[in-house]
């Protein structure tokens, strides 16, 4: 009877070796298949550097939400939300559209209000792409700088246009991109799942809310932030 007993958790326990096996297997195998885990947004990707410090510590998959097999453990993985990498691309690429027409506006533009809000702007986002960057190297992660299909139109509209022509189209660009911006940023400052990312959506709103006002009140100013936070 009791050599039994041995027998039976002896299979039990191999049973479950090869369970651990397997997971370890299939975690491995899903970050170098075609298709991403789900959870993983395809405009962004784990760095190298962040993958092989995850297989250091065994953890095979940070935002998809199954298990992860560390060392000699089995346990879930906080993921960062589809919404959160969202909400962190589309302010990255809404920067590189907004630095590339201020650029635009620098070269084409005569009038001084507009050449102060490119100025600003230029500088603002210029000094958020660099946060951006440090806050995705933080989770393992590389943003694409890729603008929008609505942006590319936007801007080639931009670089169409001359005189008062652009002087029009420019701002009235601004400020719909600012409006946008500052919605996105209060939604993610209120709701978002990601708390480093929560915490950076409600420290940047002051910003882009001072450089919308600048943009919708002509001799507005507004302060500095690109060089007083």
């Amino acid at each position: 009877m009791k050599v039994a007993n041995l027998v039976v958790l002896a299979g039990a326990v191999a049973l479950a070796g090869c369970a651990t096996d397997n997971v370890a297997w299939h975690h491995a195998n899903h970050l170098n298949s075609e298709n991403p885990p789900q959870g993983i947004s395809t405009g962004s990707v784990i760095t190298p550097a962040a993958e092989t410090a995850m297989e250091e510590r065994g953890v095979y998959d940070v935002r998809g939400g199954d298990l992860a097999v560390g060392v000699g453990d089995l346990r879930p993985v906080v993921p960062m939300g589809d919404a959160d990498l969202t909400f962190l691309e589309r302010a990255r690429s809404e920067g590189a559209y907004i630095v590339n027409a201020s650029q635009e506006a620098l070269r084409k533009s005569g009038d001084a209000h507009i050449q102060a809000v490119a100025r600003q702007t230029i500088g603002d986002r210029t000094r958020l792409d660099g946060q951006l960057s440090a806050l995705a190297a933080a989770k393992g992660l590389e943003l694409s700088r890729r603008m929008t299909r609505e942006q590319e139109g936007m801007l080639e509209r931009l670089e169409a246009a001359t005189g008062s022509e652009f002087d029009t189209l420019y701002m009235g660009q601004m400020a719909y991109v600012g409006d946008n911006a500052v919605a996105a940023l209060q939604n993610e400052a209120s709701y978002g799942g990601d708390a480093d990312v929560r915490s950076w959506a409600d420290a940047t709103l002051p910003l882009v809310q001072g450089d919308l006002v600048m943009i919708t009140t002509p001799g507005a100013t507004v302060p500095n932030y690109a060089t007083e936070r």
